[in-house]
This record gives structure tokens, sequence and C-alpha cells, in this order.
């Protein structure tokens, strides 16, 4: 067996957030492996199709609810084959700016396919996000 390169895992996972971060739906699920797991919210979506449309409605609705938004993000840590990633979302509603992260921890097999993706719930970053929101006079 081929042991689990670390450098192979960090490249793979940053390719896969700055697919993320442009909206490249089609490099997104080109990195995702056939049974692929995305744990967000308590829902669990499984297989590539299902993952690139969760992210896909995220994004949209973004961009559809706040007047800009810029995606971005940065490494926490790896080990082994795990890799937990902030991304930050730059979200502007009436010159206003809030800064809302999200961590994932992002799992990635030897054939450097993304395997599981768990949302890693910060305390507080929704309610800051609703209260944004409510000030903004914005829903979602």
């Amino acid at each position: 067996m081929v042991p689990l390169d670390a450098d192979d895992v960090l490249a793979t996972v940053l390719d896969f957030a700055a697919a993320l971060d442009h909206d490249d739906f089609e490099r997104v699920a080109e990195h995702l492996d056939s049974d692929v797991t995305y744990i967000i919210d308590g829902v669990t979506h499984r297989g590539p199709e299902a993952v690139v449309e969760s992210y896909r409605q995220g994004s949209a609705a973004a961009r559809r609810i706040f007047d800009d938004v810029e995606f971005s993000h940065s490494i926490v840590w790896h080990h082994d084959d795990t890799v937990r990633v902030d991304f930050s979302d730059r979200l502007t509603a009436d010159g206003d700016t809030f800064q809302h992260h999200s961590i994932q921890d992002i799992t990635v097999d030897r054939d450097r396919r993304v395997t599981a993706i768990v949302d890693q719930p910060i305390d507080g970053q929704r309610a800051r996000l609703d209260d944004f929101m409510t000030r903004h006079a914005r829903t979602r």
C-alpha cells in the first residue's frame, strides 16, 4: 500500500477550497470521491452531485441576499489525511460588511479524492450573521 503523502492531501484541499472560492463547481466535483459525504447543520449530503449542489445553493443564496460577496479560505491545521479549513465569506449589505466564518474538516484518500467534509459550527457565528441580516432587512 502506498503511504498517504501529506503534501498531496494539502494540495488537494487547497485546490478544492480555491475552486469553491471561485464558484468553479466543475473543478470542485473533480476532487470528490464517488461516495463523498458532506455533513452540515445535521444534514448529510452524499455523493458528488449532492455535495456540489449544496455548495452551489449556498453561494447562489449569498449572492442573491447580499450586495457583494467575496469568498476566501485559510488553512487552520493539517494532520494526516484531514485538513481544517476556515472558509471566510465577506458579505456586504448597504455598505456595511460582515465577515462570516465556516470551519470545515476535509478528509482526503490516497487517490487524492475528498471523501468527507464535516462542518464544525462556531459558537455565535449563526447569531451574528442573523443579526447582520436583520439590521439590513435581509432574509434567506
